[in-house]
């Protein structure tokens, strides 16, 4: 871990002259000949921040002069202007003008470029990583705009997967199958999964957001009878194959989870709000995130980052059983933040559970690559920090821990939204639990 007094405006100060001192020293070596390369000098390495220089014509697409470079991808870069002091951006594969706003290099212009790793190897064979959002609403309960907007506004921001969630007991019949022919329209199997859902909403137990593979005949609302307990939900999502996982459950009712009525069957998940207190309770659950946006923006907040077989509703309900999903909190945009992350206990990946005998040693192992702003990584057992690493750009960190009672491990990363903001918690992967035989 990296001394945190002071780093920030230093970065920035650093960062900034040092940008101009490098640009300078190219102008210098290149003398007075027009004749331009047309290349990026100084490419990062794999994984590693380089002061880069662009030497070639004014103008040029930034993506075009990343792609200069042989041998390694550029994954990310900043470039600052010299006369307000502005940080501009660029992440690879995410074009859009509030994720990327560096769009072009002039001739001479140095910028702060990241090395892309590549994504790792998953721990379970065949599995893909896909992006989604869980979590949103119309104006067919309580916010704006219509299904088809909804749908229309998640695949724009550039996920690969999204459940529409009006709340249940503001749903009447029309809206419900309006919200499941708009669903089935969007859906594009391998290319975007679509699924319509209901947010259940109790005074009493909290709220759980409901998924489903395929059309069903109406929503299980809180306020009818045949559905006003958790219990009743459960057997509801039993009998349609649907799953559920806990909306903003911190705290207690109406608006956290009442975790006494858990079913880790058809609520494998929860929204996390940097709450262990379930974990200390007993229970497992793993961790997801979503913008519960009421403003029609699907999956341009807070996401889901989920390890599956496919891409298809059944492949990403798979996932989400098995618990194979992290939370990623936004950096300031769709998709500012995608980091892919694999983690496992002795081989066993995120969201399983496996055995030992007392006071075994296991070994946690965290990968951090992708288009990443990670600094950090940290390692928490039982509610505590036992390890943390330098990831920077990315990293592989080990931590063999010795296991004395039932307990649960998972990472977590530190980012930061700017060069010149402060670093935070952004994301947390679903844990692997280790039981003691």
């Amino acid at each position: 871990m990296r001394k945190r007094v002071g780093e920030v405006p230093l970065l920035f100060l650093v960062g900034a002259v040092a940008l101009g001192l490098v640009a300078f020293a190219w102008a210098i070596e290149a003398g007075s000949s027009e004749a331009q390369q047309g290349v990026l000098h100084n490419c990062p390495q794999a994984g590693k921040w380089a002061l880069a220089v662009w030497d070639g014509a004014d103008g040029t697409d930034a993506e075009q002069a990343f792609a200069t470079c042989e041998g390694v991808s550029v994954a990310a870069a900043y470039s600052i202007d010299p006369g307000t002091q502005q940080w501009s951006r660029w992440f690879a594969g995410r074009p859009e003008p509030d994720m990327s706003n560096l769009r072009t290099l002039d001739n001479m212009q140095g910028v702060m470029a990241l090395g892309s790793l590549g994504a790792p190897t998953p721990s379970v064979p065949g599995l893909s990583l896909f992006w989604g959002d869980l979590h949103g609403h119309t104006s067919y309960s309580d916010a704006e705009g219509l299904p088809s907007e909804y749908f229309a506004k998640c695949r724009e921001n550039g996920v690969d997967f999204c459940a529409l969630t009006d709340h249940a007991e503001q749903l009447n019949a029309a809206e419900w199958e309006d919200i499941q022919e708009q669903a089935d329209a969007s859906l594009e199997e391998g290319a975007f999964v679509s699924f319509a859902g209901f947010e259940w909403s109790s005074l009493v137990y909290g709220h759980k957001v409901a998924y489903f593979p395929d059309r069903i005949p109406g929503p299980c609302k809180n306020n009818d009878p045949e559905c006003d307990s958790p219990e009743k939900l459960y057997q509801f999502l039993a009998e349609n194959d649907g799953l559920s996982h806990a909306a903003h459950p911190c705290g207690a009712p109406p608006a956290g989870t009442d975790w006494t009525r858990f079913d880790a069957t058809y609520q494998p998940n929860m929204e996390y709000c940097g709450d262990d207190r379930p974990f200390a309770l007993g229970y497992r659950v793993g961790l997801l995130d979503a913008s519960d946006t009421h403003t029609v923006n699907p999956g341009g907040g807070n996401l889901t980052a989920c390890w599956a077989e496919s891409l298809t509703r059944k492949g990403i309900l798979d996932a989400l059983r098995n618990r194979r999903c992290y939370a990623v909190y936004t950096l300031g945009g769709p998709g500012s933040f995608r980091p892919t992350v694999d983690f496992t206990v002795d081989g066993q990946p995120m969201g399983s559970e496996f055995s030992r005998p007392a006071n075994s040693e296991v070994t946690a192992t965290v990968s951090v690559t992708g288009q990443v702003q990670v600094e950090d990584v940290e390692l928490v057992m039982n509610g505590v920090v036992i390890g943390a690493s330098d990831c920077e750009g990315g990293c592989t960190y080990s931590l063999a821990i010795s296991v004395s009672e039932d307990s649960y491990v998972y990472p977590r990363l530190l980012a930061r939204s700017a060069p010149d903001q402060p670093l935070q918690q952004l994301a947390w992967v679903s844990p692997v639990w280790v039981n003691v035989e």
